[in-house]
């Protein structure tokens, strides 16, 4: 019965699994073999050591052709798939595409078993930032969360110092992608409070990651390194998103604004873009802020025009 499905579908598994061999460097060629081999599913099992040996260097449309055939493959036959992706990510001594590959494919299969989760943090911990990146999207996607935010943090603090903007930025935006926890809190509250070291990129993710982490607002430590930020940054996005991201705090912050504000001395350097945020953030929260009225006032008697409008705009709220 199988040849007879195989006659019927055109060249046979086995032809298939020649084609691919012969011509890997004919990208038409794969393509079109890899087309046909998914049509066998789990039959097509046979071909994964080939398909595995297909994988490029230099095309990434290639691998991500590679990709799905074999997520393809594992919907009827995922055992043989994972024993043949698996040992590409923990070898350290394979390509770093063939390892990519292999990260991405466990990622959608998403069988967690012990053996997977440990390569996948291994992959993590790792100096290779490609192979960081998609394992720790492998972990997200396959729903362990409370696995990789750990790896994440802990990978931050090894990062922080010596500073490498780099990583830190990949790991930032991949903890975005995740979904940060409280436990990431010191980290980007170092990140914020390192007076540029780490660079714009960096900033702005750590400023991003405090807004999801709905704890941040009973932080002192993160409220003040949030306002802080627009002293080193004046300018562009990272302002915008440091107001935005305290006003959603709502009245749990206004305590320590309130404080912040009544702390800066007029004329000292650095505190006008901080006082001008801390007066735009209470005018955004609202009637819910009235405890700020009597030091609104203050501000609106003790600066100049640049300080009064913002005060106006506020109090009307």
């Amino acid at each position: 019965m199988r040849i007879l499905r195989q006659v019927i579908r055109g060249k046979s598994v086995t032809e298939l699994i020649q084609d691919l061999s012969r011509n890997r460097s004919n990208p038409k060629r794969v393509a079109r073999t890899l087309v046909r081999l998914a049509r066998y599913g789990a039959e097509a099992s046979e071909s994964i050591p080939t398909i595995i040996n297909s994988i490029s260097m230099v095309n990434p449309t290639r691998n991500r052709q590679i990709v799905q055939t074999l997520l393809v493959i594992a919907e009827s036959a995922r055992i043989p798939v994972i024993e043949h992706v698996l040992p590409l990510l923990v070898d350290s001594n394979r390509f770093s595409e063939e390892r990519y590959v292999a990260a991405e494919v466990l990622g959608e299969i998403g069988q967690g078993s012990e053996s997977v989760l440990s390569a996948l943090i291994e992959g993590v911990q790792g100096n290779n930032l490609g192979l960081q990146w998609e394992c720790i999207k492998a972990l997200a996607k396959m729903g362990k969360r409370e696995i990789a935010c750990p790896v994440i943090v802990e990978a931050l603090h090894r990062h922080l110092e010596p500073p490498d903007t780099i990583s830190l930025l990949i790991l930032l935006r991949t903890l975005n992608t995740i979904g940060p926890d409280a436990s990431a809190l010191p980290a980007l509250v170092s990140i914020l409070k390192a007076n540029r070291v780490y660079g714009y990129g960096p900033t702005l993710e750590a400023v991003s990651a405090i807004a999801a982490i709905e704890s941040a607002a009973a932080d002192k430590r993160a409220v003040e390194a949030l306002i802080g930020t627009v002293s080193d940054y004046p300018t562009g996005t990272i302002p915008i998103a440091v107001e935005r991201t305290l006003a959603a705090m709502g009245p749990s912050v206004v305590a320590q604004l309130v404080y912040e504000l009544s702390e800066l001395r007029w004329g000292a350097q650095g505190t006008r873009c901080k006082r001008i945020t801390i007066i735009r953030v209470l005018g955004a929260i609202g009637p819910r802020a009235r405890d700020a009225v009597p030091i609104l006032i203050e501000q609106w008697r003790g600066g100049g025009d640049d300080f009064k409008w913002p005060v106006l705009n506020a109090l009307e709220v």
